[in-house]
């Protein structure tokens, strides 16, 4: 039985996953020793625990039952498990024959085995990620409510990002991309190691940081967008460039 998203069968769950950012984990133990996970196990537990007795209970008689009713008779074409114990078909393997072999798309059993990596790692090239205009003058960033967002030369269309559902998520998205490329003073920026930074000190700071009172026509207020919705705005820009990074062996 597969439930998600219910927070009653916790206490009774074998295992517990947990979706993070379109990545799945094993959070099995961690749930368990949350004291919250305890408290489940309360009167409405004890009767749901019950029911499960008494309809196992049933179950098991009922198989009793039939098994008296059928014992000692054998069909043409039946075979007991003596009969059958060290035939082997062709085609047949065993256990100790796929030990340790994995086909193609397999996983371990977490699900969080690496067993090649298919991405192909790059950096981003900081020519061009910068919220000046390529001439001369001031920063420029502006989130009209049409679904782009202006920021030095580009115009970003993140109509297409489905969770990014408001104004304010987007305004804070443009807020957030203006302060990375601001910090940016190397060659080359790794966007995914820049963006966790950057999340890390949101939950510190809070959103209000990154808003900043030089652009009177965007909005003062903000909502948290997800972290994969400001690396799909990143990967939407089309003025930079990205290059493999030194290391990646990926073929």
């Amino acid at each position: 039985l597969v439930i998600g998203g219910s927070g009653e069968y916790l206490s009774v769950a074998d295992q517990v996953y947990l979706m993070d950012e379109y990545r799945i984990y094993d959070v099995t133990e961690r749930a368990k020793k949350l004291g919250s996970f305890m408290a489940l196990r309360g009167e409405k537990m004890t009767e749901l625990e019950g029911d499960v007795a008494l309809q196992e209970e049933r179950r098991k008689e009922t198989e009793g039952a039939m098994a008296r009713e059928t014992e000692g008779k054998k069909e043409p074409g039946d075979v007991t498990v003596r009969e059958t114990e060290g035939k082997k078909e062709p085609g047949d393997v065993t256990a100790r024959e796929t030990e340790g072999k994995k086909e193609p798309g397999d996983v371990t059993a977490r699900g969080m085995g690496k067993v090649r990596s298919w991405r192909q790692e790059r950096v981003l090239k900081t020519e061009g990620f910068t919220p000046y205009p390529a001439l001369v003058g001031p920063e420029k960033l502006s989130v009209p409510d049409v679904g782009f967002i202006l920021i030095g030369e580009e115009k970003i269309d993140v109509r297409g990002i489905q969770n990014v559902i408001c104004q304010e998520q987007r305004t804070a998205l443009g807020f957030m991309l203006r302060l990375m490329e601001n910090r940016q003073n190397e060659a080359y920026v790794d966007v995914k190691a820049h963006a966790k930074k950057l999340y890390e000190e949101l939950q510190e700071k809070g959103l209000d940081f990154v808003y900043s009172g030089n652009f009177p026509e965007c909005d003062r207020f903000m909502a948290m967008p997800r972290r994969i919705d400001f690396l799909a705005l990143i990967s939407r820009m089309r003025r930079v460039n990205y290059v493999r990074a030194k290391g990646d062996v990926t073929r």
